[in-house]
């Protein structure tokens, strides 16, 4: 008997134990919870605002016939205020140089932005390094350059083809000049030529193709190599139908601007944001320099003979 009432005064002493330390850490825990809850307050930080920058964008090639500047403001990250609404394009100047003179662009009121005629007033040269600067009464002064690039891609290899009545393809190939670091983006556009006309009708642009990051090409690694690129674009036909492919040879600022707009989130909501890539001095944008070729498919009279075929086969 001795032994039991021993047994039972231990379980009771245990008993009280456990009970005594549950109160002891219930007590705490609700310590602890009314101290965070007291310690909760309304933080009201001053973020500093940063300053509005000229915004500069340009591309420039031999092949066109008209330099365009676009200057605009940007909005800085915590500025609530409708700047660029405000923003006053005209008070602009724009300046482009080759390194020997300096010429003045125009404004253009109707597309909101400066301009010079390549072909009569300043020629834009392959090879040639080009000077970009823009002032703003607002802004600070912001400024760019760009070299042209030397060399033109003609060796390429297109064709298109159609897979059903809103699928059109176009598989481009081309080769890598050896020897030097290039920079290369593929785009195609399907273009309705009315009549049935050829390359002294006018065209009317359609529709682009689609564009993806694998449009953009870097040969390094690929020296001198056979560069492939497969497009793609969602289209519905017209008589007259036919596909201008583009090869442009870029410069680097091109090709980063151009990846890193294409990359930027990465298509994943929760991935971080990468910022677009910018050469403007003092200031956000691109100033790059591109050659390109173009190649026209026709492929109307195709699609006919396949169709043709097809139900001959059935």
């Amino acid at each position: 008997m001795l032994i039991v009432n021993r047994l039972k005064n231990m379980i009771a002493k245990i008993k009280v134990e456990n009970i005594y330390n549950h109160i002891r850490l219930t007590f705490i825990a609700v310590c602890m919870a009314l101290l965070f809850f007291g310690c909760e307050r309304d933080a009201n930080v001053d973020v500093p605002l940063s300053k509005a920058k000229l915004v500069m964008r340009s591309f420039i090639s031999p092949t066109d016939s008209v330099i365009a500047v676009d200057i605009f403001a940007s909005q800085p990250l915590f500025n609530s205020s409708q700047q660029n609404n405000k923003f006053d394009t005209a008070a602009a100047q724009v300046f482009i140089s080759n390194g020997s003179v300096e010429f003045t662009l125009i404004y253009n009121s109707t597309k909101r932005q400066f301009q010079i005629n390549v072909l009569q007033a300043f020629p834009v040269t392959a090879g040639q390094t080009y000077f970009l600067r823009a002032t703003h009464p607002s802004y600070d002064a912001v400024d760019a350059s760009c070299t042209v690039p030397v060399s033109t891609i003609d060796n390429v290899k297109a064709t298109v083809d159609i897979t059903d009545p809103y699928e059109v393809f176009a598989d481009v190939s081309f080769f890598d000049i050896a020897g030097q670091k290039n920079y290369y983006r593929v785009h195609a556009q399907n273009v309705w030529i009315p009549d049935f006309g050829y390359f002294g009708v006018d065209t009317v642009v359609y529709a682009d193709f689609l564009l993806s990051i694998n449009n953009f090409y870097s040969d390094e690694g690929n020296d001198g190599k056979e560069i492939k690129s497969k497009l793609l674009n969602y289209y519905s036909y017209h008589p007259g139908d036919s596909t201008d492919i583009y090869v442009l040879n870029v410069d680097e600022n091109y090709y980063r601007f151009h990846r890193s707009v294409f990359t930027t989130g990465g298509g994943d909501p929760f991935s971080e944001a990468t910022p677009a890539y910018s050469n403007i001095n003092n200031g956000v944008g691109i100033f790059a320099a591109y050659t390109q070729f173009r190649k026209r498919v026709f492929w109307y009279y195709f699609r006919i003979i396949k169709f043709i075929f097809a139900k001959k086969i059935k």
